[in-house]
């Protein structure tokens, strides 16, 4: 009798560890699927679900971790983060704990809060060693590598990238390489780098596609769309964006279905499409808006504006031009506020290695005394040096710390091409001027100035001589401007100065001297020869004017008049009208 009952209870055990194994099993499973087919990764969370009364305190974990990240999938960050709190307060293993950070900071990255997503991805490379499933290790460097490329830290990203792709291809981990491949390709497009950025996509889309990761997939064609766009060559991109949009569709990821509507608006407005064009750009602009993907608004909106333009509609052509302005302001203050968090986390941590490195020596020197103290007097002479060899490294540390502040700060406000202002530095600047101006009655003028036919000299002559005509347009107005103008780069070849106590006929006087100080500009240097125009906008500050934004907008309103007129020329408010 007690033989039976021996082989029925060996017989439960087996059975339990058996199905302890099965579930462990379909949680790797779903990990794997809600990123890349969310309807089969969340009927497989069901049937987890459904097996609740067996589920370990881990399993159990493990399970609300998954069901979170199947919520950011859909957009549901709010739900997401508050199930991912939950857990936090449970006693996860390092797995786990892992898996639930990396989600945290992709939310905290949509949310914008940046400081968290950082201190979250810190937290992860810090329980790399003790991390045992690597195929984990591998997926949590994916929001690692996004923060940084948005940060502007481009060479971390990709270092964390091919780190990524590294571990993933020795361990075969598929869908891994495929999201390394991909975001590899997204950084060295940010960067400016095309060519790779090319190599890295086609990979991408190559190999995905092999393994049936549709999501990555998209992800990759619509990058390559771009990328067809960004060369001019319109038809590529139409031709791309639409093979990808059915699968775009099925998998129902809207940042991607937003991003190709996008990537078609301005292809086709570039082929002369105007009637697609217009209800692509519409499609992508409401999908951009109802999901609150501010990238991808002001892309549309700058589209709108100018097919609006080109059908002769200019109140919807200046109500987009307004959208896109707003926005474009949001989106530098977003990046400004990430990079900054960014410096910040990067100045902590280094500011932790110091102090931990300040604390070893002071133990050394604590182990040192204790010794000196059981030799004779004459050694105190050998303490003192020392206190005073501490003393010198705590000065150099606090000095350090003040240069590296001072570094961030300036790293923050200064357009890293050029040299002089970023879109986010001047326009806060320009408000205090404002302002200034304001309380002392003076008067207040804004240029605003676009290079003609920008695209193509980098079409032309490649990114290379685009990034020398630049720095060069910024080094001949400075010869022009006033030392206490505010001079800055709005964006691509988009540039601003702001001129406190400058009437109409001192604006005017200034943007004429630098526009004929681009044209004087020599290209013999490149080995070409071409004559840089730009176009100009003056507005001036009026007493009804309550921000620095109406004065941009009535700026940018003389700028495009100056570009319809056929270009190398100066408008104003009067001449506009």
């Amino acid at each position: 009798m007690s033989g039976c009952v021996a082989a029925i209870l060996l017989s439960c055990i087996s059975m339990a560890l058996a199905e302890t194994t099965d579930i462990d099993q379909m949680l790797r499973e779903a990990n794997e699927l809600v990123s890349t087919d969310p309807n089969r990764g969340e009927a497989i969370l069901q049937r987890i679900a459904s097996l609740s009364d067996r589920l370990s305190n881990q399993q159990r974990y493990r399970l609300q971790i998954l069901q979170a990240k199947l919520l950011v999938i859909h957009g549901q960050y709010g739900k997401a983060l508050t199930l991912l709190e939950d857990v936090s307060a449970e006693d996860l293993s390092v797995n786990s704990l892992a898996l639930s950070n990396s989600i945290q900071s992709t939310i905290f990255n949509a949310l914008g809060e940046y400081d968290r997503m950082f201190a979250k991805i810190q937290q992860n490379l810090a329980l790399v060693q003790g991390i045992t499933d690597i195929s984990l290790k591998a997926g949590f460097m994916h929001p690692a590598i996004v923060a940084f490329r948005d940060a502007g830290a481009y060479e971390q990203s990709l270092t964390q990238g091919l780190q990524m792709l590294k571990l993933a291809r020795e361990n075969a981990f598929s869908r891994s390489e495929c999201f390394a491949l991909v975001e590899l390709g997204i950084t060295e497009r940010s960067a400016g780098n095309r060519d790779a950025a090319l190599d890295w996509l086609r990979d991408a889309e190559a190999f995905c596609s092999d393994i049936g990761n549709k999501l990555i997939v998209n992800s990759a064609r619509a990058n390559l769309a771009a990328l067809a766009l960004d060369a001019g060559d319109a038809d590529e991109a139409i031709a791309i964006a639409l093979a990808a949009l059915p699968d775009a569709k099925e998998v129902g990821y809207a940042y991607h279905i937003t991003e190709l509507k996008s990537v078609l608006a301005e292809a086709y407005l570039r082929a002369g499409d105007l009637d697609k064009g217009l209800e692509a750009g519409e499609e992508a602009f409401s999908l951009a808006t109802e999901s609150a993907i501010n990238p991808l608004v002001r892309q549309a909106s700058k589209t709108l504006a100018d097919i609006h333009e080109r059908r002769g509609d200019l109140p919807a052509s200046l109500a987009m031009l307004k959208i896109h302005l707003e926005t474009s302001q949001l989106l530098a203050d977003d990046r400004a506020a990430m990079a900054m968090a960014y410096y910040q986390n990067l100045y902590e941590v280094q500011d932790k290695e110091r102090r931990l490195q300040i604390l070893n020596q002071e133990n050394d020197l604590f182990k040192l005394s204790q010794q000196l103290q059981e030799q004779n007097a004459d050694n105190m002479r050998l303490l003192l040096l020392m206190g005073f060899v501490v003393l010198i490294g705590l000065s150099g540390w606090l000095f350090y710390v003040m240069r590296q502040r001072q570094r961030f700060l300036l790293l923050s406000q200064t357009d890293g091409m050029t040299g002089i202002a970023n879109r986010e530095h001047f326009s806060r600047s320009a408000e205090g001027l404002m302002r200034e101006a304001a309380t002392s009655q003076a008067d207040l003028g804004l240029i605003l100035f676009d290079l003609d036919h920008f695209k193509t000299i980098n079409d032309s002559y490649g990114h290379a001589a685009g990034d020398w005509v630049l720095k060069k347009v910024v080094a001949a107005c400075r010869t022009v401007i006033r030392r206490q103008d505010l001079f800055g780069r709005l964006g691509g070849e988009e540039f601003g100065i702001c001129l406190l106590s400058a009437d109409l006929g001192d604006s005017l006087a200034v943007a004429e001297a630098c526009r004929l100080a681009i044209r004087a500009i020599d290209t013999s240097e490149l080995g070409h020869h071409f004559t840089i125009t730009a176009s100009f906008g003056i507005a001036i500050r009026q007493d009804r004017d309550e921000s620095f934004d109406t004065v941009l907008i009535r700026a940018d309103q003389c700028l495009y008049s100056a570009k319809s007129a056929g270009r190398d020329q100066t408008r104003y408010e009067a001449d506009a009208a």
